[in-house]
């Protein structure tokens, strides 16, 4: 296994890690000791990179449960309306990256967000509507995991720079 002092860039070595102010140090995140410096920035990288993907999911499901809540409005004109950029409305917006098979990460029954539904049948529509629902739900408990394991491996960065602040320059290009 590696040390941190390891990771550091050979300019840095030389130099004292050098802490300022008097502030208490924070705690470390035990359940992250275990990782070198570089594999929990490759970690925090990854579960960023699957909030994203889940991010992404969850706003194709709620869009969808929207449309299926215009109660039969399912013209071509009100969809291209519903979906389009034209749209101005207040909430959060995203940056979204996808390319490739990030496209299409595997979430089961995913594929009723595309099912097709007579906008006739009301039973049909509610049916489908409980079932984005539910999914939404899924997804927002699953990212909301996310959110608290990436939060605690910036705290526990955090933590190993507050201990060595020589530690930030390994993310700076050479």
């Amino acid at each position: 296994m590696t040390t941190e002092i390891d990771e550091l860039p050979v300019a840095a070595l030389g130099i004292p890690p050098v802490r300022r102010g008097t502030r208490p140090m924070p705690p470390r995140e035990a359940d992250l000791a275990h990782l070198s410096l570089a594999e929990l920035r490759a970690l925090r990288a990854e579960l960023a990179s699957e909030e994203n993907r889940v991010s992404y999911w969850r706003r194709l499901v709620q869009a969808r449960a929207d449309v299926l809540r215009q109660q039969g409005d399912f013209g071509v004109d009100r969809l291209r309306e519903v979906l389009s950029q034209e749209q101005v409305l207040p909430g959060r917006t995203a940056y979204v990256t996808a390319s490739g098979d990030d496209l299409l990460p595997p979430l089961p029954g995913l594929e009723a967000v595309w099912k097709a539904v007579d906008p006739t049948d009301a039973g049909g529509r509610a049916a489908l509507l409980e079932t984005l629902v539910e999914m939404d739900t899924t997804l927002s408990t699953y990212r909301h995991a996310l959110h608290q394991r990436i939060d605690s491996a910036t705290r526990d960065l955090v933590a190993r720079y507050a201990v060595d602040p020589r530690l930030c320059l390994v993310a700076l290009p050479v």
